[in-house]
């Protein structure tokens, strides 16, 4: 049977103490209280307390409503055993059904300070074992996103290499015709000969500048076509072309295989860094707290035993 509720009657408003399905914790109360209330329980089970009444569910998961001069069950009405008539009618062993020792518990002896400290002391080694690795894994995050930004660096150059070249093929064709033009104006007009053939290069030259500027132009236009409207063509921009080395950097192999490593870190170490434990919560309740410390196979082991 399991005890639901218990009634005590008196001049004014009743006194209602309510059983919960599981354990009930009645928090608050001392050494003394508790005493009394399980006398309390004890006598109105008994049959030896006239204006109490309580509601229990027997091994059919019937609810049953009892007092001293009698009990029925809740859905029929029909007349039921009493408490007494299961229980017994002596209040020793009655409250011995209801009263857990912390022998029956396995609590055993308390532990002592000395072991205490040596607890607390593994428990700050771990501690600090732990904060050393979580500093290591926020180095190492350090690291990885600072490859990264070379990573989008050298991936953003490696994108525009062949725009840059174009860039920089134009750039030597202007300057050779640039070259061509000053020439001819410092030909010797006396020299007709000499000045002709400088003409005749100077076309030439022009013509195969015009030539090699209408490819440059159909490839940059097909460049355009995909990556679409390109930025003006500044000072600095030429500068930085001129800059554009014709290699990748070196070492460049070598800092992939780097990045890589460290993004398999980054995982390891987040996959390491979602198991640490945080550790339980602490109760208010000194109780509970009690409760919590037993072992919870044995603790449930001991309610079904009450319960049976």
């Amino acid at each position: 049977m399991r005890i639901e509720q218990l009634v005590l009657y008196g001049p004014g408003d009743d006194d209602r103490v309510r059983f919960g399905p599981g354990v009930t914790v009645f928090a608050g109360l001392g050494p003394r209280e508790r005493t009394d209330l399980i006398e309390t329980v004890v006598d109105a089970l008994t049959g030896r307390l006239s204006n109490a009444s309580v509601v229990y569910t027997d091994h059919e998961g019937r609810r049953v409503f009892a007092d001293r001069t009698g009990a029925t069950y809740a859905t029929t009405g029909s007349p039921a055993p009493l408490p007494r008539e299961l229980l017994g009618a002596d209040p020793a062993t009655v409250s011995a059904l209801l009263t857990l020792t912390a022998t029956d518990l396995g609590l055993g002896e308390r532990v002592s300070a000395a072991d205490l400290g040596v607890e607390l002391a593994a428990a700050r080694t771990d501690l600090e074992r732990l904060q050393a690795e979580h500093a290591d894994v926020t180095e190492r995050a350090g690291l990885v996103t600072t490859w990264q930004a070379e990573l989008a660096e050298l991936s953003r150059r490696i994108a525009r290499a062949d725009e840059d070249a174009a860039r920089w093929a134009w750039v030597k064709l202007r300057r050779h015709l640039d070259e061509v033009r000053a020439e001819l104006n410092m030909l010797d007009s006396d020299d007709r000969g000499r000045s002709d053939r400088r003409v005749l290069q100077a076309v030439d030259a022009l013509r195969i500048a015009g030539q090699t500027w209408a490819d440059l132009a159909a490839a940059a236009a097909a460049l355009r076509a995909e990556l679409g409207d390109l930025p003006a063509v500044s000072s600095d921009d030429l500068a930085r072309v001129a800059a554009t080395p014709a290699e990748l950097p070196a070492g460049f192999d070598a800092r992939m295989e780097y990045l890589q490593a460290a993004t398999d870190l980054r995982w390891a170490a987040d996959a390491e860094l979602a198991e640490v434990p945080q550790g339980p919560p602490e109760a208010d309740d000194e109780m509970v707290g009690a409760f919590a410390a037993i072992d919870q196979e044995r603790l449930w082991a001991a309610h079904r035993r009450i319960e049976e």
